[in-house]
């Protein structure tokens, strides 16, 4: 008498009365004819062998990953659906997670810059690490109203001005500070620089902020 062999077992012979269990963390759907999936905890590789989940994928069911379709949790990156490596992502809300696979073409959305599947909007790059700058669809990175987090934030829009600098300009940026506030205190006591002296202060805080990328953004 035929059997049908249930989940986690299998039979290599069509019409045998009896089914054998996966073994090891190998897992099979109902009516398998061999094991080629795995149980939880683990995902099937391009080798076609079960290896143990790297942190940042959701396993949790029996025969739900594998290596072309890993589910990643918010907060975590890979760059081809043939990587087994993933990557913590360094903002904390850049990373999307999910599973973003196309079927179809079996090819992930790759671009120049890496793969962006996994990105939240605003957000490219490798580990989505860098903000959107596309034309009108342009974000900086700047702290987040409602957290005290990094994240890329739209242009336009905001009531004040603000300066987008990163960290190791800061330097740069106080001295052109300091050159600007030199030129007030010198017209307060009345010690006025010759107009050529001016113009080359004005000409170098202005080429400061130009090679060091300080915007300001305005509405």
């Amino acid at each position: 008498m035929c059997k049908q062999c249930s989940a986690g077992s299998f039979s290599s012979l069509e019409g045998s009365a009896s089914c054998s269990n996966c073994r090891g963390d190998s897992y099979s759907t109902a009516t398998a004819t061999e094991c080629t999936l795995c149980r939880r905890l683990f995902f099937y590789t391009l080798e076609l062998e079960c290896a143990e989940c790297p942190t940042g994928v959701d396993c949790s069911l029996d025969g739900g990953a594998t290596q072309e379709l890993l589910t990643l949790k918010p907060g975590y990156w890979r760059i081809s659906p043939l990587a087994a490596e993933v990557y913590p992502c360094e903002l904390t809300l850049a990373c999307k997670g999910g599973a973003d696979f196309d079927t179809t073409t079996r090819s992930r959305k790759l671009n120049a810059q890496g793969s962006d599947s996994y990105c939240n909007k605003g957000y490219t790059g490798p580990l989505c690490s860098t903000c959107v700058r596309n034309g009108d669809e342009t974000y900086f990175l700047g702290l987040g109203t409602e957290s005290e987090v990094k994240e890329c934030l739209p242009c336009g829009g905001a009531k004040t001005f603000i300066a987008v600098i990163t960290a190791p300009r800061v330097i740069m940026l106080l001295v052109a500070l300091f050159l600007a506030l030199g030129l007030l205190v010198a017209s307060f006591i009345k010690c006025k620089p010759s107009e050529n002296a001016k113009k080359r202060m004005r000409l170098l805080i202005d080429q400061i902020a130009r090679e060091n990328d300080i915007v300001m953004v305005g509405s």
